[in-house]
């Protein structure tokens, strides 16, 4: 079992949110998917990192537009097995594919500004996702926290570098936009303030977000070489 803050949770115990004793409006039927549409829904990630990994009119290196092809899978296929199981390992796998697109955000920024190679941008995405990890393990009341203060680093450091690299900005925004459009409808479901299952929806507007981060990497900059 796991000590957390005077409470022991198993990896595979139960659960729906760390501080909501139910959280999401779509209940679990106690069948193989758990909450179908919050399982179902996470399709929409599956089919943005096809479009991402197949892209072939891209400015982005080719393992930076693999890996964030790849994190966009993993986002989906951890948080339908979290929908599935309801487990606290679900929570784990869940947020973890969110903290590796953060944490990409940032590392792509500089690996543009730097100029790095794969080598130092492999150095700089993995060693931050060892304690982020233990986070969401020992820690998960702050979880959300965390996300969010990892992923607003990322958009600042993007603003400014892309800005200085001629990036469309405007693409940027867009993909913001839709992540705060998400994260309200969010807000509303686990505060039950609309009577609909907007945790699907976030799924999907969320899926969106990638899709439009992915079109503001694949132009690239506006400067000619």
């Amino acid at each position: 079992m796991l000590q957390l803050d005077s409470m022991e949770r198993g990896l595979f115990e139960s659960v729906e949110c760390v501080r909501f004793d139910n959280c999401f409006i779509e209940q679990s039927t106690g069948g193989i998917l758990g909450q179908p549409v919050n399982t179902i829904t996470n399709l929409s990630f599956i089919i943005v990192a096809l479009i991402i990994i197949f892209s072939l009119k891209t400015k982005m290196p080719k393992t930076q537009q693999i890996l964030l092809g790849a994190i966009c899978a993993i986002i989906g296929l951890s948080s339908a097995y979290y929908h599935m199981t309801m487990t606290f390992l679900g929570q784990i796998l869940d947020l973890t594919g969110m903290y590796m697109v953060a944490v990409f955000v940032i590392c792509y920024a500089i690996m543009r500004w730097r100029q790095w190679g794969n080598r130092q941008f492999w150095l700089a995405f993995i060693l931050p996702l060892i304690p982020l990890l233990a986070t969401l393990v020992f820690l998960p009341e702050i979880r959300n926290f965390v996300f969010a203060g990892v992923l607003l680093v990322g958009l600042v450091a993007e603003f400014v570098i892309g800005n200085k690299q001629k990036y469309d900005w405007r693409i940027l925004l867009g993909a913001l936009g839709v992540l705060l459009v998400s994260f309200t409808i969010w807000l509303c479901d686990v505060n039950r303030i609309i009577d609909f299952n907007g945790h699907a929806l976030w799924h999907i507007f969320n899926g969106v977000a990638i899709l439009f981060l992915f079109i503001y990497y694949a132009k690239g900059s506006k400067i000619k070489q």
